[in-house]
This record gives structure tokens, C-alpha cells and sequence, in this order.
């Protein structure tokens, strides 16, 4: 990271987050304000660089942030996970700007090789551009759909993901040799943010891993959440025709289900589950949960003097499922999120708890 200059790979016109306000911010010009851009780059913040996919014009932000600069820390992070060595074969997935295809080309040296794959043309051919300009060798950056991989590339020995993942594709295993291992930000649809995970690939073509510190990536175009809005899981009048249920939790365990290490275990548990809050001036919270699949809704809404009102709708009942997981997660102690880990066999997923061999189940 001192070798490789980030500022070759930053555009003029970029959106940093405000970690004040936990948004995005206008955006910042080089052209119109060099110190300010100078600033945001040598940050600790990542950069948007992209809006829409690449639809939304204007110094204001965009609706879906589609492509970005990570913050510096996240990228060592992800990069020393990946492990990479001189002359190894690497695959990139997700080459945004090109700054960590350059950085794995930095690492492997002349004797390897660094295919990066990036779905959005326009973003492919300003990375080439960007690596040529910063005399970067060793890369071949590819427009394409990365959940594919690249076969002609293969057989790699490390796979480098720069996008939030929700379905693994089996092409990735398939695409390494044994011993490779795929680093990338995993979650689930109950929150948006992701957790480290490094799969070690076997020689039977099994891969499993174990999940590490928390993440926040765009995600991948295909596995973006759809949401179609509160309207359409819960149309005026649905709590009239509700099934209503009683709840014995205090407001501090309900929070269990809000919290990070509570909802990442309770994300891995019940599948197809959307996560929403909301908390006024006195503490009580409503939690709102959405099964896309079915349109099921579920509202449990905790006051701190108050018995809790629950009302769940639809073919799913949302809140015992996430009740249910939540005692699980009480019941073995409250494991952290680095307790847990994947396993894909063939066709098969599988997360567990502690040990690969131990209890398991199908988060999907």
C-alpha cells in the first residue's frame, strides 16, 4: 500500500462518507476544490465513485451507491486475509477502480497474474485505464459477471471478492486449487452489513471457513436486496386482520434481535428475513420484520413500561421465528459472530456453530 499510489485510481468527482452523519456527502471536485479532494482521498473513508449503476448525474447523492473506493483499513484488511505470495494465480471479483487488482499484482510480482472481473463496462474500462496510467503489470481486467468466474483463468490460488455476498456460487470452488483460499464480505438479508469470511478450498472440492470481523460492501448487482417498500407488506388496515400474540421479553432482550452480534446469529438462523427499526425519545422500539417471498410482515413493538403489542400477518410468523432464534443464540451463550462459519459441499450449504462438524443447518 505505499508501493501502490491510491490517488492514481481515485476519479475527480467522489462522495465521502460522513462518518458524523453516517450518510454520504455532496459531492467533492478536484477540479473545483483540489484541497478538499486531497483531503477525502488520504482518509480513512471510503469514496463513492459511482451512483445507479451509473445513471445518476448531480453533486447530490444517488439513490444505490453501485460502486466505490473502500476505505484504506477495510482493503489491508480484506488483502491480508487473502493471503496472496509471489507468483501466485489470483482472481479479483469486483475491480471498481482497479486499486486492489493493482495492490494483488503488487503482492504476486512478474511471476504471477491478476484477472480481475467487473460486471459495469464503463467502470472495466476506466480501471484499465487507471492501471496503464499507473504502469501497473500483471493484470487483466475482464467485463463480465464475476459470480461466473473465469475459467480461462483457472485453476486459481486465491479469489479476492470486493462485493457483499449473499449466495456463493459454486463456480468459485470449482474455478481453485486445492488449498486456495476465497476471501470476501458475506451476510444475510436480515441487515445490511457483511462479515469477513476466508473458505479454504479442499481437495475433495469442499470449501469452509469462518466468519471474522464485520464488514459493509456494496453488494453484489444480482444479489442486491429488493425491497418494494412498507406499503406493499403491510397495505392500511393490515393489523385489523393480524394474529396478535404476547411476549414475556424485557426491552433489553428484544434488543437481542437489533443488535450486531445477536441479529448476525438470528440472520444465519431464519432465512429471508428483512430487519427494520425505529425508536422514539422514550426508548421503545418497534421492530418491523418482511419476508420478501411471501409478503409476511411482523411488528413487536417494546416500550420500557409498557407490555409489548405484537401483531404478525401472512403465511410466515415472522416474530416467533426470530423469537425462537434469538433463544437459541441466549441458550449457547450469546456467541459472537467469529463462532460461526460456512461449509459448501458441492450443491450443498451449510453454517455452523464452533466446529464444521458440529451443529449445523442450511442458512438459506
Amino acid at each position: 500500500m505505499t508501493t501502490v499510489n491510491r490517488r492514481d485510481f481515485i476519479p475527480d468527482v467522489v462522495w465521502p462518507f460522513d462518518t458524523e452523519t453516517d450518510t454520504y456527502g455532496s459531492a467533492v471536485d478536484r477540479a473545483t476544490a483540489p484541497e478538499a479532494w486531497d483531503a477525502v482521498v488520504s482518509a480513512d473513508v471510503p469514496l463513492v465513485t459511482q451512483w445507479d449503476d451509473g445513471a445518476h448525474a448531480g453533486p447530490e447523492p444517488g439513490r444505490i451507491a453501485s460502486s466505490s473506493a473502500s476505505m484504506p483499513k477495510a482493503v489491508a484488511t480484506m488483502v491480508k486475509a487473502v493471503g496472496a505470495a509471489p507468483g501466485m494465480r489470483v482472481l479479483d471479483v469486483g475491480t471498481g477502480t482497479g486499486y486492489t487488482a493493482a495492490l494483488l499484482a503488487e503482492i504476486v510480482g512478474p511471476t504471477g497474474s491478476v484477472v480481475s472481473i467487473e460486471v459495469d463496462e464503463r467502470l472495466a474500462e476506466t480501471a484499465r485505464d487507471n492501471l496503464k496510467r499507473a504502469g501497473v503489470k500483471g493484470v487483466e481486467v475482464i467485463t463480465g459477471d464475476g459470480f461466473r468466474g473465469w475459467p480461462a483463468g483457472a485453476p486459481y490460488e486465491r479469489i479476492h471478492v470486493t462485493c457483499g455476498m449473499r449466495v456463493i456460487p459454486r463456480q468459485w470452488v470449482r474455478q481453485c486449487e486445492p488449498g486456495a483460499r476465497i476471501v470476501m464480505p458475506w451476510g444475510t438479508d436480515y441487515t445490511p452489513h457483511d462479515r469477513l469470511i476466508t473458505l479454504i478450498v479442499d481437495d475433495d472440492g469442499t470449501a469452509s471457513g469462518r466468519f471474522g470481523v464485520g464488514l459493509s460492501f456494496m453488494k453484489m448487482r444480482a444479489q442486491r436486496l429488493r425491497f418494494d417498500g412498507h406499503a406493499s407488506y403491510a397495505p392500511h388496515g393490515w393489523m385489523d386482520s393480524g394474529r396478535r400474540s404476547d411476549s414475556e421479553l424485557t426491552l433489553s432482550e428484544a434488543r437481542h434481535v437489533t443488535k450486531d452480534e445477536g441479529a448476525f446469529a438470528i440472520g444465519l438462523r431464519v432465512p429471508d428475513c428483512i430487519l427494520a427499526t425505529a425508536e422514539d425519545d422514550n426508548g421503545a422500539v418497534s421492530i418491523w420484520l418482511y419476508s420478501g417471498r411471501d409478503r409476511s410482515v411482523a411488528l413487536a413493538a417494546f416500550g420500557p413500561d409498557t407490555a409489548p403489542t405484537i401483531v404478525q400477518s401472512g403465511p410466515r410468523s415472522l416474530w416467533d421465528e426470530v423469537d425462537e432464534a434469538r433463544g437459541w443464540w441466549v441458550a449457547r451463550g450469546q456467541p459472537e459472530p467469529e463462532r460461526f462459519g460456512l461449509t459448501l459441499r458441492h450443491e450443498e450449504e451449510r453454517a455452523w456453530l464452533d466446529d464444521p462438524e458440529g451443529e449445523s443447518w442450511n442458512p438459506s
